[in-house]
Order: structure tokens, then sequence, then C-alpha cells
């Protein structure tokens, strides 16, 4: 068994296709966040069958996503459990095919991230602890290029300073963040903000 690389990986292509599958993506988010994890806690946390979790979960490993960190006992035979092979991962720059690849890998993220803070937002009905750990901006605005440049290098300052300041002891939490331009309002002017 292997080291976790704490530095920053770059996914390779195959990695990305691997991480297409929006549940193999939440497989791989849960043993992420939980690590580290055997199968069937990963499973139990998401309200997935152990077969699911257990078929993604080999991918997961074949592509070097996840690693086998130990075995512990648990019923007739030992129970593996993992740990993500990567503490930070990055998407590949786009050029040699993968911009398809990436493209729905993030579409699919997005759609998971929908889903967790759909329900993080319902817990936080109830409980101020999570409410206070949320935050949420969208904005649709104007940028001349200078502007456009610096305001992507202050989102790459951010993505540095969480990479550089995890904490195993820290919360779990979800950043994401997707600037593209906004094609169906070309003719539009002004900004809004929600």
């Amino acid at each position: 068994m292997h080291e976790i690389d704490r530095k920053s990986h770059v996914l390779s292509l195959e990695q990305v296709r691997c991480l297409g599958s929006t549940v193999r993506n939440e497989i791989y988010q849960r043993f992420r966040a939980l690590q580290p994890a055997s199968v069937a806690d990963v499973a139990e946390s998401l309200g997935k069958s152990v077969e699911l979790v257990h078929y993604h979960a080999r991918e997961l490993l074949k592509h070097d996503l996840i690693m086998e960190v130990e075995k512990r006992p648990s019923g007739r035979r030992p129970e593996s459990v993992y740990r993500a092979t990567h503490r930070v991962v990055e998407l590949p720059k786009t050029g040699d095919g993968a911009e398809e690849a990436v493209r729905d890998m993030v579409v699919g993220s997005l759609k998971l991230t929908a889903r967790q803070y759909e329900k993080a937002s319902v817990a936080a009905e109830d409980d101020p602890e999570v409410a206070r750990s949320m935050h949420v901006i969208r904005a649709i605005v104007r940028l001349s290029d200078e502007e456009m440049t610096k305001f992507l290098a202050m989102i790459e300052d951010i993505a540095t300073f969480l990479k550089e300041n995890q904490s195993p002891e820290g919360k779990s939490v979800t950043w994401s963040s997707a600037v593209y331009p906004n094609l169906s309002s070309k003719r539009s002017k002004g900004a809004e903000a929600d």
C-alpha cells in the first residue's frame, strides 16, 4: 500500500472519464469526505446498496483514484478500507480530446453539488451550525478582459489557499466555482446578482 499523495494531482483523461459517471463521482467524493472508509461505510452514508458502491469502488481503484489502506475485521472475512489516492485533484487542461470528458465530468459534478446543497439547506433550517457554514453567491456581470483576468486570478488564489490549508481535523465543506460566458444574454446590459 502506498502513501496518499499530498501534492496537487492533475487527473488523467482516463480518470476524468471514470469520474464522468455522476454516481461514481458521488461515491468518490464520499470516500474523500469519510476517509478512511469501507464500501459499507460509503453505501450506508449515501443510502445506496453495497453492491453498487463495490462496483464503482473497483473502477476507482483501477483508475488509481482510491487506494486500500487497511483491512479490518468484519464478519467472515476482513473488510477493505480505502482513502483517496490524492488529497487535491485538478482537471486537465483542455486539448488532446479532453474537452468532452471534462465537460461531462463538470456537468455531473455540478448536478451532484446541487443535490448536496439542497440537502445541506434543508438541514440548515434546523441546525444553526450548518447554516453558519453555508454561503452562496451567484452573479451575472459584465467584465472587461483585464477585469476578467484579475477575477480568474483571484479564484485561483482561493483554490491555492484551500489546497494549502486543508486540515484532517477540519470541517468537510464543498466549494464549487464555474465561470463561463453568459451566451444567452449577449445583448443585455447591466448586472444582476443573486
